[in-house]
């Protein structure tokens, strides 16, 4: 089955229309490359206050999130993401070879991370060479 299930809500100021429209088809794209077509994925871009209460809900942290990805099933989760935190935030990866500057290329960035978590992914040298695969093909 090919749905191309994503659902995106998007509650801060941060993201203007154009922008949401190119992230919209980023994550998509993204999605698909992936977690594939037939994952059903929903991602929620969120105020500080709401990112903290999640946090401090789903995984008694307290302290507001970048983002965060939760797998419900084999071919479902969720991510969330904290623009507030993501813009103040500095990125840098392949050895410092690319610095994330913009907001939009730091979420898709993240993006891609959470991805990578929500295919059972764990932080390593794995991780961080997909990240730099898949970042190169999407935007670079």
């Amino acid at each position: 089955m090919n749905y191309d299930i994503l659902e995106i809500y998007n509650e801060t100021k941060n993201i203007s229309e154009i922008d949401m429209s190119f992230l919209s088809n980023k994550f998509l794209e993204i999605k698909n490359k992936i977690l594939g077509k037939d994952f059903s994925l929903s991602i929620s871009l969120l105020n500080n206050k709401n990112s903290l209460k999640i946090n401090k809900k789903q995984r008694k942290q307290n302290y507001i999130p970048n983002t965060l990805s939760f797998k419900y099933t084999e071919n479902s989760g969720e991510i969330i993401m904290t623009p507030d935190i993501i813009e103040k935030e500095e990125y840098e990866i392949d050895n410092g070879k690319i610095k994330l500057i913009n907001l939009k290329d730091k979420i898709i960035y993240l993006m891609i991370h959470s991805c990578l978590h929500l295919k059972d992914l764990d932080h390593g040298k794995k991780m961080d060479e997909l990240e730099i695969k898949y970042f190169k093909s999407f935007v670079v």
